[in-house]
């Protein structure tokens, strides 16, 4: 049997295959799309293969637009010519500008598209030519899912308001984004689930928008209007009107000031004290600054008794066994769980076993995450253990692994994160007669553990 003899419904799920992975090491840095060549190769092939490679091969559109290409844009929909005689020398804006063109020719192809990047680079100069390149562009992606915008701020409201009003889209990640210019009351697709927030103004308005959909909310270096704004007769939102019914996963990253953090805590509060209904279960909590020990018992008291799977704290100032145990009583179901003190791999405060001994009350846990292990930081046990193969590595972590065993019987995945090298190496366990082993080690170099972890549904735009 050749591959021309299988049903479609198998090519189909073979070809995805060869999408190249979408992925980035954080939700702060920019995606980058690779051209999928085979599939391009696999359309070439036959009529038939073509028609099934063909929504795939068109499945991702990135454009990246800087102004001084964009001012030529005008050249290509008939703008007014006296706004298209700059020269550019930016080879991707002048590929995506020719990408633009061929978008709005193209509407069939267009319609294929159902993961938009839009990284924008340009001035306020000329931002209205680029702006038509954007339209004319996007009018034809009807079967948008996901959007992904850089540098946001530098398209009007109105612009955003439309692409984001789409019927089908699910996933929304805004950077550089002023929230406080968006209305109130601004509506997104009625079937949005997810939305990222980074490096923004009043992101609270922004979830305001979708917060009868909304199930993954990821806040990320945003802080709330300006106290000018606030005053304004307008009123505005804040995390306390955070939509706890529907969302599932929520995630808080370093935009914690005193105002944010209780609006966010009394929010939940007021939601759990009217007896309603809340779908959360998984929370993860950081600040780079350093998230002091009273803050995280705040959250845990104030979460208390939420039923959550999955829970992930990082750059915590200190973290001893009074809180972990605190942890474990507070949110027994959890499945796992991420603590990360600030730093490199290193020892915390108690015994590895007193640790253990703690989690094992944890009865559904089968990952863990940390950074307790005394790796010495000093000269050649430093520079040794960054250049270790997989195989010393999981002699390093046999002793304290199986000590973890010991105690936690459902374990099946052990984490030692290393932020300050950017290192995650992931012990995974399986079993051998009526024993548990370590079954491999391997290292990756992960950025941000947090936001490319911590949750089922982020990391994954475009399966949602």
């Amino acid at each position: 049997m050749g591959i021309l003899d299988l049903p479609n419904e198998v090519l189909d799920i073979a070809f995805k295959y060869l999408l190249p992975p979408f992925r980035s090491q954080s939700l702060a840095e920019t995606y980058v799309f690779t051209v999928p060549v085979d599939l391009l190769r696999v359309r070439l092939v036959s009529k038939r293969l073509h028609g099934l490679a063909t929504p795939l091969a068109w499945r991702r559109a990135q454009l990246q637009i800087a102004s001084p290409a964009a001012m030529t844009y005008g050249n290509h929909v008939g703008l007014p010519a006296q706004c298209a005689s700059a020269a550019f020398s930016a080879r991707s804006s002048l590929r995506s500008l020719v990408r633009c063109r061929f978008f709005h020719e193209q509407p069939e192809l267009a319609a294929h598209v159902r993961v938009l990047l839009l990284s924008l680079e340009w001035q306020s100069e000329h931002p209205d030519l680029a702006r038509s390149a954007l339209r004319a562009a996007t009018q034809a992606m009807s079967g948008l899912r996901t959007v992904l915008v850089w540098d946001a701020d530098v398209l009007a409201v109105r612009d955003i308001q439309q692409l984001l009003q789409r019927p089908l889209l699910r996933a929304v990640c805004l950077m550089d984004v002023d929230g406080a210019a968006f209305p109130a009351q601004c509506a997104w697709g009625a079937g949005l689930k997810m939305l990222h927030v980074a490096n923004s103004v009043c992101p609270a308005r922004l979830i305001a928008g979708a917060a009868a959909s909304l199930e993954c909310v990821s806040i990320e270096l945003a802080r709330s209007c300006p106290i000018a704004t606030q005053l304004q007769l307008e009123p505005t939102p804040t995390l306390k009107e955070m939509p706890w019914a529907t969302l599932k996963e929520v995630s808080l990253v370093d935009c914690v000031n005193e105002e944010d953090w209780f609006c966010f805590l009394d929010g939940f509060k007021l939601h759990k004290s009217l007896d309603r209904p809340s779908a959360l279960t998984e929370l993860m909590v950081g600040d780079l600054a350093g998230l002091e020990p009273d803050r995280v018992t705040q959250l845990l008291r104030t979460f208390s008794g939420q039923p959550l799977t999955r829970l992930t704290l990082f750059h915590v100032l200190m973290l001893d066994p009074s809180i972990a145990a605190l942890i474990v009583r507070t949110f027994p179901t959890l499945r796992h769980l991420t603590v990360l003190t600030e730093g490199e791999l290193a020892p915390w405060p108690g015994t590895l076993d007193t640790f253990a001994q703690n989690f094992a009350r944890l009865p559904h846990l089968d990952t863990l995450a940390w950074n307790n292990f005394p790796l010495g930081n000093e000269g050649a046990a430093a520079s040794m253990f960054l250049h270790m193969s997989e195989e010393s590595l999981g002699t390093l972590y046999a002793r304290p692994v199986h000590a973890l065993l010991r105690r936690i019987k459902g374990l099946k995945c052990v984490k030692f994160v290393s932020s300050t090298d950017c290192i995650v190496d992931t012990v995974r366990i399986g079993t051998r007669g009526s024993g548990k082993r370590l079954v491999e080690v391997r290292r990756s170099t992960e950025a941000a553990i947090h936001t490319s972890s911590w949750s089922t549904t982020c990391g994954g735009f475009e399966d949602i």
